[in-house]
């Protein structure tokens, strides 16, 4: 068979799977939420089920609460603002699932851009209704070419079956697995949705896209499983009244074998996020050590990738940033010695979140300017630079950069609750 007609046919099986409802399993649910204030029922997110072993969990996109809540929530807590938060088999009101208690719930975690590498809201199930098949983990990573499928509810088609749309990854990078799709599709409203290895494993939730500086280019990130493996571990230490440390991770996923009768495997970026988060003097140096002296005590392995270098070389030159000992031009002379591109924008975002806080929204503006010239045309960036405008009491740059994130990117609520802010 020769090229082009090997390629048609790969063609017509990708779009066949797409559209095939046939194919697509009984696992897709959406949300219907009801506040004690407001209410949304229009594709407020496509939600799914998840079956950990001893238990079925529900399972949304966390960024549904960008729009999808009361004008008042601020933070990851649903606490008295929840009359009830159904998951529903759109177009049948027999099948339906009534929501519990948040397991992720976090009065310390702000609703916004940050929540895209944490994009799971994980519930308990009051009362199920439904016979929506849950979906198990993948215990294996995804492999890079691998083809993955994004299952639910856009807006285009939220009044037929759910589509399973195909995509290629790219790779792991921090919490996001990178995906190119393999189909042209309008993917508004699929955000929520299940992302799926062709055995209908579970390997992460349709989140935002990234720009990836080692390639320079936007992919679709999905929130990878890595943090609902977090989630799901500090709910096992919680309800077994437990410390948070390797040897109960690793009790942990003993447990979890033993209910699932497979083994997962862990990235070294939950290891990181879980172990080395509250270590102190971050550097390359300390790292390798840290992950020496964990291999040797627990058996765990971990790798650093170029992803993680670059974090741990922006976290030694932020703390010296802060006490006004280095500059912006010597981030990029530490990077270029590591061979490594610049860490992601959230990472940019956090530190000048950390700097307004920290009452020196000069230093936020400056690190702000600084990543449009790394991440440019970047919508999100600008509402970013309007808070730190804001805070250092500009309100003519605050609405200007507020508007501009407006033209690139839409109703991004950052933007729209700063310039409510500012009165405008």
């Amino acid at each position: 068979m020769n090229k082009p007609i090997l390629t048609i046919c790969i063609l017509i099986l990708l779009i066949t799977k797409t559209y095939s409802q046939n194919e697509v399993s009984k696992i897709n649910l959406v949300n219907a939420i009801n506040y004690n204030d407001t209410s949304f029922f229009d594709l407020p997110g496509n939600a799914f089920l998840i079956d950990i072993g001893n238990e079925t969990l529900a399972v949304t996109c966390k960024h549904t609460l960008w729009v999808n809540s009361p004008k008042d929530l601020s933070n990851v807590d649903l606490s008295g603002e929840l009359k009830t938060w159904k998951m529903v088999v759109p177009n049948d009101s027999s099948q339906y699932v009534i929501l519990g208690d948040l397991v992720n719930t976090d009065s310390m975690e702000m609703i916004g851009e940050q929540n895209i590498d944490e994009d799971f809201l994980v519930f308990k199930i009051k009362e199920n209704y439904s016979s929506i098949v849950p979906l198990k983990i993948s215990n294996k990573l995804v492999q890079s070419g691998d083809t993955v499928y994004q299952q639910g509810w856009s807006f285009q088609f939220k009044n037929e079956p759910p589509r399973a749309y195909p995509a290629q990854t790219v790779q792991y990078y921090g919490a996001s697995l990178l995906v190119n799709s393999l189909v042209n599709h309008n993917g508004a409203g699929l955000s929520g949705s299940p992302v799926l290895s062709s055995n209908n494993k579970l390997l992460g939730i349709v989140s935002s896209w990234k720009y990836h500086l080692p390639d320079s280019t936007w992919h679709e990130a999905i929130c990878s499983t890595d943090y609902l493996w977090i989630v799901l571990y500090k709910y096992w230490i919680k309800e077994n009244k437990l410390g948070q440390d390797i040897e109960t991770f690793n009790l942990f996923l003993q447990s979890y074998e033993s209910k699932n009768y497979s083994k997962p495997e862990i990235s070294s970026y939950v290891l990181t996020k879980l172990f080395y988060k509250d270590v102190k003097n971050k550097s390359i140096e300390n790292y390798k050590k840290w992950i020496d002296n964990t291999e040797k005590k627990y058996g765990n392995k971990i790798l650093m990738d170029s992803y993680q270098k670059s974090i741990l070389i922006f976290e030694t030159w932020k703390n010296k940033y802060l006490q006004n000992k280095t500059s912006l031009e010597n981030l990029t002379v530490e990077l270029k010695k590591e061979n490594v591109t610049y860490p992601e924008m959230l990472v940019f975002f956090n530190f000048s979140q950390e700097l307004i806080d920290l009452k020196k929204p000069e230093l936020a503006i400056e690190l702000l300017l600084f990543t449009d010239t790394i991440h440019q045309h970047a919508g999100q960036l600008y509402a970013f630079i309007g808070d730190a405008y804001k805070a250092r009491g500009d309100k003519i740059k605050a609405k200007k950069y507020y508007q501009k994130c407006l033209i690139t990117y839409p109703s991004f609520p950052q933007a729209v609750k700063g310039l409510k802010s500012l009165g405008n």
